[in-house]
């Protein structure tokens, strides 16, 4: 790749969606929903689809095997244009596979997976090698620490863990350039009660400090000050993808060589197209998209 891209490796989904439930089955009990969609998962990989669907180049490895699972997701992979690096090499289902169920209230999971093994220094180092931003998982710390030394942005977002603490993730936050939890992720990290008190402890680590706060938009701590950017109005169907969506407006501002502030707003613009379909990536987003809104909420010409 010759252009500007984007790395990460991560397993694949296939999301299997029950929408339009008024309420969650009684144990025994069958329910019909009146809606369902069927198509890739987010994390990692949902966030680089997102990133290509806004025009950036990127690179994936993940696990496929010779499943149904995998040969599903392949395909829509193929769809988005996105020819994945296989690091995976043996016989079981490597893609996690979830069926969720939405109702008004909230939505709950069940997962089946996953059989693959972790990434190694040396996946991640290939894989990522010559990106100009690499989206990070707690592993390889000398990959990262060699990608960090090659001119390689880091970004890191992996998620809730119950026992997350800043032992297990200073190997990673001193490294990176940016982390972006949300409200629940950097409060837990921290052990602190105030989001802003919160960023300031993270900005320790990565100089300045993003907490996305849902429908209150998203902090950024930075120079010594903390600023509150709102989010852009949405039709709020289903949150699952949001935070992945985020990452994705957020590095598609820094590959355009946006400012943080306004990466974040990419993200807030992001994340609110997300939440207004089901699943991951059922609502598309495009960079023209991203240009109209940016300036329509945000009074910012690009």
């Amino acid at each position: 790749m010759s252009e500007a891209f984007v790395a990460g490796v991560g397993r694949l989904n296939m999301d299997l969606i029950y929408t339009d439930l008024p309420r969650l089955p009684e144990l025994g009990e069958e329910l019909y929903s009146d809606g369902f969609y069927m198509g890739l998962g987010g994390g990692i990989p949902g966030s680089l689809v997102s990133l290509k669907r806004l025009g950036i180049p990127v690179r994936l490895g993940t696990w496929l095997g010779e499943d149904y699972a995998s040969a599903f997701v392949a395909a829509r992979l193929e769809e988005e244009g996105i020819s994945p690096v296989n690091i995976y090499h043996g016989k079981g289902i490597p893609v996690n596979i979830t069926s969720a169920m939405v109702t008004p209230g909230d939505r709950t999971f069940v997962t089946y997976g996953c059989m693959a093994s972790e990434a190694g220094e040396d996946d991640i180092y290939s894989i990522c090698h010559g990106a100009k931003v690499a989206l990070m998982t707690l592993s390889a710390p000398d990959a990262y620490h060699k990608l960090k030394q090659e001119g390689t942005a880091l970004v890191l977002d992996p998620g809730y863990e119950e026992h997350m603490n800043l032992k297990t993730f200073s190997p990673y936050l001193e490294i990176a350039d940016w982390y972006l939890p949300n409200r629940k992720e950097a409060l837990t990290i921290t052990n602190e009660s105030d989001y802003e008190q919160a960023a300031k402890k993270l900005a320790v680590y990565t100089g300045r400090a993003i907490v996305k706060l849902d429908r209150g938009g998203a902090y950024l701590y930075e120079k010594g000050k903390g600023i509150l950017i709102p989010t852009v109005p949405a039709e709020r169907r289903d949150s699952t993808g949001a935070g992945d969506a985020f990452l994705a407006g957020f590095v598609y501002g820094m590959i355009r060589g946006f400012d943080a502030a306004t990466c974040i707003r990419c993200g807030n613009i992001s994340g609110a197209n997300c939440v207004s379909g089901y699943g991951c990536l059922s609502a598309r987003l495009t960079e023209a998209d991203m240009a109209e809104r940016l300036e329509r909420y945000y009074n910012i010409r690009i």
